[in-house]
């Protein structure tokens, strides 16, 4: 039997046009269904490995970035002026317990958005785009260079010191 377009050959000896009634006819839509299940219950048949998940594989760690940071290079309006100050003086100590809770800054006589001891935190623990200095009487919102990751040993900050035409980017090291 040959299928030509709607036309159906027998063995080059009859010709049987096929309508649309013959498409839309019981045993038709049988034979779909029937071609229809085979092909679902094959795919549900399809044996697919399971996969392990260990507990807590899941879950959004907080980046820890507790420690005592030593200021290492400065920018401003990114022209390199680390060699015009003694910028090294700058220290910064972020405390965690768990979670971010306090911060210490020494800055030497060298300028930094704050210039006392306070609490610190991120704008998102887990992928943040900000350090999050607290006093009493100030809040400052110091945007990273580039997110922070957990065991990194380095990161950098931007922020203004009050003229918005002066942007200033701070590399820290862990010490």
């Amino acid at each position: 039997m040959v299928n030509l377009g709607k036309e159906v050959v027998c063995s080059n000896i009859c010709t049987y046009k096929m309508t649309q009634a013959d498409l839309a006819s019981p045993m038709v839509q049988a034979f779909r269904l029937i071609l229809l299940s085979c092909f679902f219950l094959t795919m549900l048949a399809c044996d697919q490995p399971e996969v392990d998940v260990p507990p807590g594989a899941l879950v959004e760690q907080a980046v820890d970035m507790g420690g005592t940071w030593q200021l290492v290079q400065a920018w401003q309006n990114d022209r390199d002026i680390t060699d015009r100050l003694d910028f090294s003086k700058i220290i910064l100590t972020l405390n965690m317990d768990g979670a971010p809770t306090t911060f210490d800054i020494q800055s030497g006589g060298a300028p930094f958005p704050i210039d006392r001891a306070g609490s610190w935190s991120l704008d998102d623990p887990a992928y943040p785009t900000q350090l999050l200095l607290s006093t009493d009487s100030r809040q400052r919102a110091l945007s990273f260079s580039a997110p922070p990751l957990s065991g990194d040993a380095r990161f950098s900050i931007n922020f203004s010191l009050g003229c918005e035409d002066n942007t200033y980017t701070y590399e820290f090291r862990k010490l």
